[in-house]
């Protein structure tokens, strides 16, 4: 009796259809239910103001002075050598990590992004070689930092 119901091509299509339909309904509501933090993740979106590319421009140039001028005056009180104290290496990773933040949260403008890259690589070569006590590292850093005025005055400002 079985045999004849699944050999017919209408049952087969039934169950297809059911089939179908169920993969369906689970799809959809697994997609409305919010997940129990299991390992997938949401996506969130965060609408941002628009903003004019000049007043984008003002305000990545300004950020990124003050935190240019608040590295150089850390570098001036306290620089970079080997013999530098416990305190004052905690003290520097602090402050670049703090500013590495700083720029990584900023919105940058398309023809600042070059500059954007060398910033956050440089303070991240200094981070890396005062975890490291590699003072080598964080002078090559700082070299390549402090260079990067020649090609953008308007940071010394």
């Amino acid at each position: 009796m079985f045999e004849s119901f699944w050999s017919s091509r209408r049952a087969f299509i039934l169950l297809l259809v059911i089939l179908t339909l169920s993969l369906a309904l689970i799809i959809a509501v697994r997609g409305r239910i919010p997940s129990s933090g299991n390992g997938s993740s949401a996506t969130v979106s965060v609408e941002t103001p628009a903003v004019s590319p000049a007043e984008l421009q003002t305000n990545y140039r300004q950020t990124t002075v003050t935190i240019w001028q608040a590295y150089q005056a850390r570098l001036q009180a306290v620089p970079l050598v080997s013999d530098l104290a416990s305190t004052a290496r905690a003290e520097w990773l602090s402050a670049a990590n703090g500013w590495r933040e700083e720029l990584l949260a900023l919105r940058v403008p398309g023809d600042s992004r070059d500059l954007h890259v060398a910033l956050v690589f440089g303070l991240t070569d200094v981070i890396s070689g005062l975890e490291d006590y590699d003072f080598t590292q964080v002078g090559e850093a700082t070299d390549t930092l402090t260079a990067l005025l020649q090609q953008y005055p308007w940071l010394g400002m």
